[in-house]
C-alpha cells in the first residue's frame, strides 16, 4: 500500500521533533496539542521555501503552451500564453532563441507567435518528494522547534550545523540528475534587442 501525503507529513514532523528534544505527535488531528500546532505552523515556509531553493527533478515538468485565442492588453506583446495549473516557478523556455518573453501572472507574453517548450517547477505534495528533501525539511523544522518548543539556542545552532552536509546533497541531486544540455535556443528573458550604443559610431 503506498504511503500517504499525511503519513510522510507525521513522519517528517516527528523526526523534527526528536531533532529538536520535544514531545511527539500521535496523529495530525489531535487537538490541543503544542507540538503539533508548532510543526503545522512552519511546516508552509518549510516547504516553500525548499521548493524554491533547488530545481528538484522530480518537480520539473516539461509542457508545449498552447497559445491563447484572446490577445495581451496593451502594444508591447503579441501573443500569450496561458502557464500550466501547477506552475511553480520558471527553469527554461523555448521561444526560438530571439524573442523577449515576460510572465505576468498565469501568462507568459511575448512576440513570439511559433511553438514555445516550457521547462518549469510543479507544485508537487509529499508523496512525489526524495527522501533529501524530507531530511531537509525535517532539520530546518527542528532547528525551528527547538528555539519554539524546547528554549534551547545551542541545540538550535547545533541542528543548523548539520544541514551543511544535507544541503551539499540536494545540490548533486539537483544538479547532476541533469545532464540534459541546455540548447542555445533557451534563454532568460531579454527586454533589450539594440546593442548597446557604441560612442566610437557616433
Amino acid at each position: 500500500m503506498a504511503t500517504t501525503a499525511d503519513e510522510i507529513k507525521q513522519r517528517i514532523f516527528n523526526a523534527a521533533l526528536a531533532e529538536a528534544e520535544a514531545p511527539r505527535v500521535s496523529n495530525l488531528r489531535q487537538t490541543g496539542d503544542t507540538s503539533l500546532q508548532a510543526c503545522l505552523d512552519m511546516f508552509p515556509s518549510v516547504f516553500d521555501t525548499l521548493m524554491e531553493q533547488y530545481d528538484w527533478g522530480w518537480a520539473t515538468e516539461r509542457v508545449q503552451l498552447t497559445k491563447d485565442t484572446a490577445e495581451p492588453i496593451g502594444d508591447t506583446w503579441e501573443t500569450q500564453f496561458s502557464l500550466p495549473e501547477d506552475f511553480l516557478r520558471m527553469l527554461k523556455v523555448d521561444t526560438a532563441g530571439v524573442t523577449p518573453w515576460v510572465i505576468e501572472g498565469q501568462k507568459l507574453l511575448t512576440k513570439y507567435d511559433g511553438k514555445i517548450v516550457l521547462v518549469y517547477v510543479a507544485e508537487k505534495d509529499l508523496t512525489h518528494t526524495s527522501a533529501i528533501f524530507r531530511r531537509l525539511c525535517e532539520l530546518r523544522m527542528g532547528s525551528r522547534l527547538a528555539l519554539r518548543l524546547s528554549k534551547n539556542r545551542p541545540l538550535s545552532m547545533a541542528i543548523e550545523q548539520r544541514i551543511l552536509p544535507v544541503h551539499l546533497d540536494a545540490l548533486r541531486e539537483t544538479t547532476t540528475g541533469r545532464q540534459e544540455p541546455a540548447p542555445l535556443t533557451y534563454k532568460a528573458p531579454e527586454m533589450r534587442t539594440e546593442p548597446d550604443h557604441d560612442p566610437r559610431r557616433g
